[in-house]
């Protein structure tokens, strides 16, 4: 398989142990840099398997080319398609749905995130002054800001302990990665069995795509589930590289194990 990596990303995200990990394992890859939706160098349709690792317009950029198994990415990424599915696993089963033009901001902090996995803004824990300073240059059509009509998820901050991110593929956990501990960045590999049952029993019910990130949290004893993310636009952290590229890498590529766009129960 072919694996297209972005160069130009604003967090560099361990690229240089991707590299080597994809040295190290003989598997060819070219180094773009991505602007207006178009790679650079230009990627010829050869017809060959490609997977790609960088920002969300690179994963873009492979639907439109429709790469496969490109970037692994489609609708279902949509925090009301996953949220449906995982809904008693969820940190913010509270949640409301509103666009950033129309949302009331009804206490002093709330977590505010886009709908959308396309990286608009980053979804944290807003105060009251700083969503009214989003909203007021969103609807006065600031280019920094959002437009108004962005979908947006609201739900009152809770606090956590542990979160993981878990790299899934063809229904299995390939790797994981704590990156937050009483909610500073800390990384350690790995997960807690507790955790990682809990994974599994999600996973059971539902995927969104034949590889994509889980992540979990840990609250006192309630275990359950932050959100679902694309893997080839997802950070590495502290994930086993040589797992997960290996995993992607040799994903059987037979018609009947791929799908694009579309859920399946499992």
């Amino acid at each position: 398989m072919l694996w297209i990596v972005q160069k130009d990303l604003f967090i560099e995200n361990k690229r240089g142990e991707l590299l080597e990990t994809l040295r190290r394992l003989d598997i060819p890859y070219i180094q773009v840099s991505v602007s207006k939706n178009t790679t650079t160098p230009d990627i010829p349709d050869d017809n060959v398997p490609i997977i790609t690792n960088g920002s969300i317009m690179l994963s873009k950029i492979a639907q439109l080319r429709n790469w496969s198994p490109g970037s692994l990415f489609n609708d279902n990424f949509s925090y009301d398609v996953w949220a449906a599915q995982y809904n008693s696993l969820l940190l913010n089963k509270d949640a409301v749905f509103s666009t950033l033009g129309d949302a009331p901001f009804t206490t002093d902090r709330l977590f505010v995130r886009p709908v959308l996995d396309t990286k608009t803004f980053n979804g944290k824990v807003f105060t009251r002054k700083d969503f009214l300073e989003l909203q007021a240059a969103s609807l006065k059509g600031d280019a920094r800001a959002p437009t108004p009509d962005t979908p947006i998820v609201l739900a009152r901050p809770k606090t956590i302990g542990q979160e993981h991110r878990h790299y899934i593929v063809d229904g299995r956990v390939v790797t994981s990665s704590r990156y937050k501990l009483s909610g500073q960045p800390n990384f350690k590999e790995g997960a807690d069995d507790a955790v990682l049952d809990v994974v599994n029993r999600a996973i059971s019910v539902w995927q969104p795509a034949r590889a994509f990130v889980l992540d979990t949290y840990i609250a006192g004893d309630e275990i359950g589930i932050v959100e679902i993310g694309g893997i080839c636009h997802a950070g590495l952290y502290e994930a086993n590289l040589m797992k997960l590229v290996d995993a992607l890498d040799t994903m059987p590529l037979d018609s009947d194990l791929e799908w694009r766009g579309s859920a399946r129960k499992m």
